[in-house]
């Protein structure tokens, strides 16, 4: 076994190492969000967490792959890379904590969100696209009502991608309310997808991915791909 004690980011450096191996991880969670403890069940009082790894029981879930990289929760481009780049750059310029930096970058982000030109393969899909970002993400995530961003389980096998075709700050705002209350897969620029693998091709050399939270330039094409129960973790 070998035990991560920190967030998100930590978490997934960690378990790029061990997936496919014998090696279990454990995970102490003093991270900001902890998304993946919380979706595995893991308590995040500190205790609990460790009573977990002492105890608790070896299960596979799935890993998800972006050009031979692993992340645990999701790997994104356009906005959301944009969003972690202006939030590190905020809290080295005014000290602050990371949902405070969070939440001055999202405010810049907004106002002024880019267009990424791509071409996404998905399995038995091609499609060109002009969009503020992609999202894609390890396991099907819940994505209206109030338990937005949970996933229900992490061993369906896919890769759930999002994306849209709103711009706009306004527009982006909208889209997050439709979210909210439930009517997100109404809108008709809002698309979903469901995939074992995804490859996504850009005029550009290389393009920004936040693997995790954290940021990484990978050469383009990306090549997206899930792998069941490659990752041994001790859950309760």
């Amino acid at each position: 076994m070998l035990v991560a004690a920190g967030g998100d980011g930590t978490v997934s450096a960690v378990a790029d190492v061990v997936r496919g191996s014998g090696t279990a991880l454990g995970v102490i969670p003093v991270g900001t969000l902890n998304h993946f403890v919380r979706d595995l069940g893991i308590p995040l009082d500190l205790t609990e967490a460790v009573h977990v790894i002492a105890a608790g029981r070896r299960v596979g879930v799935d890993v998800g792959e972006v050009n031979g990289r692993a992340f645990i929760n999701n790997a994104s481009l356009g906005l959301y890379a944009d969003l972690v780049r202006k939030r590190q750059r905020q809290q080295r310029r005014l000290h602050s904590s990371k949902r405070t930096a969070m939440l001055w970058a999202a405010l810049e982000v907004l106002g002024r969100s880019r267009l990424l030109d791509l071409r996404l393969e998905l399995e038995d899909q091609t499609q060109e696209c002009r969009a503020p970002f992609v999202f894609v993400g390890n396991n099907r995530y819940v994505l209206e009502g109030f338990e937005i961003g949970k996933r229900e389980q992490l061993g369906a096998g896919i890769l759930s991608v999002y994306t849209t075709r709103r711009c706009s700050g306004a527009g982006l705002v909208g889209l997050a309310l439709r979210a909210l209350f439930g009517r997100l897969r109404q809108a008709d620029d809002f698309m979903e997808s469901a995939v074992r693998s995804l490859r996504v091709e850009s005029p550009r050399r290389r393009l920004l991915v936040a693997i995790d939270g954290e940021l990484k330039p990978l050469d383009t094409p990306l090549e997206f791909r899930i792998r069941p129960r490659a990752l041994q973790v001790i859950v309760p």
